[in-house]
């Protein structure tokens, strides 16, 4: 039995499952029509397709072909993979419980898919990053995969280094999600209201007390390691504690 057939059976079925079988269902969720991999990885090979047409009318006119470009692109996976969560503490969500499970199990098993999801693009990407690095950035020095030509010669540490950043922007899209799912459009706004006084505090502060070169010193100071893989990873976790504790009022 599939898992849309095992929902679409009602409770009366899925209500006798195990609590392990409720969260690798509700991870499964995510799968039914391979939307949520299939749309972030077709913005990602677009993005790619147009730097490549870009890149190469570029060099073809011999512009800039002395030094490699960090294009940046790879930034649409990653945005496109937050607005997958936004989506699944949303539709996703409301269907689980309208079949019997737990607003626990279906953060459970969406936080198991998200690391499922990061860990598999993040072997993909260095994968990619090999074949660019191996054709000399797609023959005309193009860094797409590279993080702004970040390589220690590590692969775990260059694959943490694609993954956790992911976890991240889908802790941050499920507690955008959540929010939605609970407040709906004007605890939306309101919520990047306060975001953005926040920030606009912070810079204030920061400026007030004439501190930008010490925070600047601070993130020069931090192994990569650090900020690429630990914080998204404390991000990732803070951020999916604030999507459970909110999606706990969301009503089914």
């Amino acid at each position: 039995m599939s898992t849309v057939e095992q929902f679409a059976v009602g409770p009366a079925v899925t209500a006798g499952r195990t609590p392990l079988t409720r969260i690798t269902d509700a991870a499964r969720l995510h799968l039914i029509g391979w939307q949520s991999i299939l749309i972030p990885y077709s913005v990602m090979f677009s993005a790619l397709a147009v730097n490549l047409l870009i890149f190469g009318l570029l060099r073809a006119r011999g512009i800039g072909s002395d030094e490699a470009a960090f294009t940046g692109g790879l930034l649409s996976l990653y945005i496109t993979v937050g607005l997958v969560f936004v989506s699944a503490m949303n539709r996703q969500l409301a269907f689980a419980l309208d079949f019997s499970l737990t607003r626990w199990a279906y953060l459970l098993g969406t936080a198991l898919f998200a690391v499922g999801l990061s860990l598999a693009s993040a072997l993909a990407l260095y994968l990619m990053r090999l074949v660019e690095n191996a054709t000399g950035g797609f023959w005309m020095d193009l860094q797409f995969f590279a993080i702004g030509g970040w390589d220690t010669g590590d692969p775990v540490t260059q694959i943490l280094g694609y993954a956790a950043p992911m976890l991240a922007v889908s802790g941050i899209g499920a507690l955008f999600g959540a929010v939605y799912a609970r407040w709906g459009t004007i605890g939306s706004y309101a919520a990047l209201i306060l975001l953005a006084l926040g920030i606009g505090l912070f810079v204030v502060g920061a400026t007030y007390a004439e501190a930008w070169t010490s925070i600047g010193d601070w993130f020069t100071g931090q192994p990569m390691a650090a900020l690429l893989a630990g914080y998204p990873l404390v991000i990732a976790l803070v951020c999916g504690a604030g999507a459970y504790a909110v999606c706990r009022r969301v009503k089914a």
